[in-house]
C-alpha cells in the first residue's frame, strides 16, 4: 500500500519536500509510518523521535491501523507562550 504524509517545518525543510509518499507493507502503524520515513529521508530521521503522525486531522494512537485512503501529517513537537 502507497500513502502520501505532509510534512511541515522543519521537518520539511530537512526533507526537502512538504510531501513524501512512502510503501507500507504488513505494519500500517504509526510508528510504522514514522520508522519508513526514516529510511527513505535519513535527513529527518533524528526529527522523528519527537513527533507525532496525525491521521485525518486526529493524531494517531499506537493501534491505529492506517488505510490508503487516509490523510496523514507528521506533527512535530511546538512550543510557544
Amino acid at each position: 500500500m502507497t500513502v502520501s504524509v505532509h510534512l511541515f517545518g522543519p521537518i520539511a525543510s530537512a526533507a526537502g519536500t512538504p510531501l513524501c509518499t512512502i510503501a507500507l507493507e504488513t505494519d500500517r502503524s504509526p510508528a510504522a509510518v514514522l520508522r519508513r520515513l526514516g529510511e527513505i529521508c535519513p535527513a529527518i530521521q533524528p526529527l522523528l523521535s519527537g513527533c507525532r503522525l496525525a491521521v485525518n486531522s486526529r493524531f494517531a494512537s499506537p493501534d491505529t491501523v492506517i488505510s490508503n485512503q487516509d490523510e496523514l501529517a507528521v506533527i512535530g513537537l511546538v512550543s510557544g507562550g
